[in-house]
């Protein structure tokens, strides 16, 4: 059982409004917010006085970190290469948890790349096999799988994706799939401009509770409506990837339009400031809507290692950039390679944009938000709005409820206890977050 935790005189950033107070947190759960509860004493206390406690962030697209990539396994720096066998692969996965946590991700998606099926399948089973393991030694954070690189089309909308490993959409082969990884996968890319094939495939994922996704994708408008119709609900990666886009008249746009256009979907954006212009990022937010936008990392193994400039994954030929901020195809000009980002930085850098006003793209003016309206905001983006759609996330409740103890993503009482308190110092315009505390399904992590 975990220990009873009090955080106390922090300011507490709930889904509308900012409250300076407490949380107590009872067996893993949120117990009760505000100073208005009656004092209980922790056995664990946090001081929090001039700090900000926070949702976990949930980055639901991350292909790992910390030297570590799920589909290829623990990267030697020694050797320049990737060990798979199931002892480093499972060491690895740790390194990489213990990375996502230490920027305050407490909820995580592991995303594949292109890779033949008997690697891919490899991947799947050592990572159901180290949750069997783990799962009852210690609180992880991990919340499945993503299969990202498998059902593309087209190899010019390859990105960083090996294109000889792109397979057309089958039902048979996800159900493959989903047996080696003991029913783990949450989400899955499927490119709609496939034939009938596609959409079959959606459909059956979207009956299945299965997340469906498309990016990398050359999809007209009207063929990514019509997958949306069949269950399509993410945008992966938006603006990333590369994505269709068009301005004739023909198919009613490409796939950015239809993002665009459907109240449906959610946009994914990396928000690192280099796979998409945060001006376009302030677009987006304004035409989708708050609600309707999630933050990722989309990061790779080479995310919090030092001293490698270039590797290979699956075939493809990558490196790091001169300020060491993003990853590149090389011989692929303005082709990025994943990132090294960390969804603190990413909550960061969303702080810092929208506190700033700017010259806008589609509009003349984009006008500053507050503060605390930004803090609120980047909490959608970087928790509430992540857990929906992961249906890991119930409306708002105040009171304690057994039967919410799975959900996350938002402060609220009786909701499982994945917490930040942190640190923000800056002012409009650029911002730094550090965590200083995570709690993780009510355990103390640090």
């Amino acid at each position: 059982m975990q220990a009873d935790i009090l955080i106390k005189n922090g300011t507490i950033v709930l889904f509308d409004r900012l409250l300076h107070g407490d949380i107590q947190i009872r067996n893993g759960f949120i117990y009760a917010i505000g100073n208005y509860q009656p004092a209980v004493r922790g056995k664990i206390e946090i001081d929090a006085t001039g700090k900000y406690i926070l949702p976990g962030f949930i980055d639901i697209h991350t292909h790992g970190a910390n030297g570590f990539d799920f589909t290829n396994g623990r990267f030697d720096q020694e050797k320049g290469s990737f060990l798979k066998d199931q002892k480093n692969y499972h060491f690895g996965l740790q390194q990489a948890i213990q990375k996502y946590l230490a920027t305050g991700t407490t909820g995580v998606v592991l995303a594949t790349v292109s890779a033949p099926d008997e690697e891919l399948i490899q991947s799947f089973e050592y990572f159901d096999q180290f949750l069997k393991n783990y799962a009852a030694e210690a609180p992880h954070n991990l919340l499945g799988i993503l299969v990202e690189g498998t059902f593309i089309k087209d190899k010019a909308f390859a990105g960083a994706q090996n294109p000889d490993f792109f397979q057309s959409p089958s039902i048979a082969l996800f159900e493959k799939y989903q047996s080696a990884a003991g029913g783990r996968i949450r989400s899955v890319n499927v490119t709609p401009e496939y034939d009938a094939t596609a959409l079959e495939l959606i459909d059956y994922l979207s009956r299945k509770n299965i997340l469906v996704c498309a990016g990398h994708t050359g999809a007209t408008a009207d063929e990514y409506l019509t997958a949306v119709q069949k269950g399509l609900r993410v945008a992966l990666h938006f603006l990333n990837g590369p994505t269709g886009s068009s301005t004739k008249p023909f198919g009613h746009g490409g796939a950015i339009q239809a993002v665009l256009r459907s109240h449906d979907v959610f946009a994914e954006l990396i928000t690192d400031g280099y796979h998409v212009d945060p001006l376009y990022v302030r677009e987006v937010i304004h035409r989708k809507g708050l609600q309707r936008i999630i933050a990722i990392t989309d990061s790779m193994f080479v995310t919090g290692l030092e001293d490698i400039a270039t590797f290979i994954v699956s075939g493809v030929l990558g490196r790091v950039s001169a300020n060491r901020r993003y990853l590149e195809v090389v011989g692929s000009q303005n082709t990025l390679f994943g990132s090294v980002l960390t969804m603190d930085v990413a909550f960061s850098n969303i702080i810092s944009w929208l506190t700033k006003s700017v010259e806008g793209i589609w509009r003349e003016h984009l006008p500053a938000v507050s503060f605390e309206d930004a803090l609120i905001q980047a909490t959608w983006m970087c928790s509430r709005n992540p857990a929906k759609v992961l249906k890991i996330m119930r409306p708002e409740v105040h009171y304690y409820r057994q039967d919410l103890n799975q959900y996350t993503g938002s402060l609220d009482v009786g909701k499982r206890a994945d917490i930040l308190v942190t640190t923000i110092r800056g002012e409009p315009g650029k911002y730094n977050i550090k965590v200083e505390n995570v709690i993780l399904k009510g355990h103390f992590i640090s």
